[in-house]
């Protein structure tokens, strides 16, 4: 399967299915069919091959959008690119900014665990309060007996060049 640079492989292995299909797009037959999140107009989802995301045709061609948003300031145009149209959707309860650390897009890892938020270090804690305007007592309140799958979504992402981990966060 196609790698994508910003996205673990264990997330991939959540949106990508083993299964043989043609693909919407390119119309060749493939044995890896997308199953994540996408947007589009038609009343089915395309079936999608991951060259086709990879590549961008799949946005390109007006079959879909991922709705991956990134801050346009924060990354260069490559990257924001190949966020926005190359990179596979994430699941969450709204639509979502890509985290970004060290003027570059981090790398999604899907829900964070409870053991990620037990096992969370000052500076994950400090850059969740810094960006959600929190402060230590809210995120002890607020993460208290988190579970993936609930009302509040925490997103794990990482940064490709200093490994701090970026929470992001959501309700329902």
């Amino acid at each position: 399967m196609s790698r994508f640079n910003y996205m673990s492989d264990d997330y991939l292995s959540t949106v990508f299915a083993d299964e043989s299909f043609t693909c919407d797009c390119c119309k060749k037959i493939s044995n890896a069919k997308y199953i994540g999140p996408q947007y589009s107009t038609a009343d089915n989802d395309a079936s999608l091959c991951p060259d086709c995301i990879q590549t961008g045709e799949a946005v390109q061609s007006g079959l879909v959008d991922f709705f991956n948003e990134i801050d346009p300031e924060c990354v260069d145009e490559n990257v924001s690119s190949e966020i926005s149209c190359r990179t596979p959707g994430i699941f969450t309860w709204q639509d979502q900014e890509w985290a970004t650390h060290c003027n570059d897009a981090c790398e999604y890892h899907g829900d964070a665990t409870a053991q990620d938020i037990i096992k969370a270090d000052e500076k994950t804690i400090q850059i969740w309060m810094e960006r959600y305007d929190q402060s230590r007592n809210d995120w002890d309140t607020f993460m208290s007996g988190y579970q993936p799958g609930g009302d509040q979504g925490v997103y794990k992402f990482s940064c490709k060049h200093c490994n701090a981990i970026i929470l992001n966060w959501d309700f329902s």
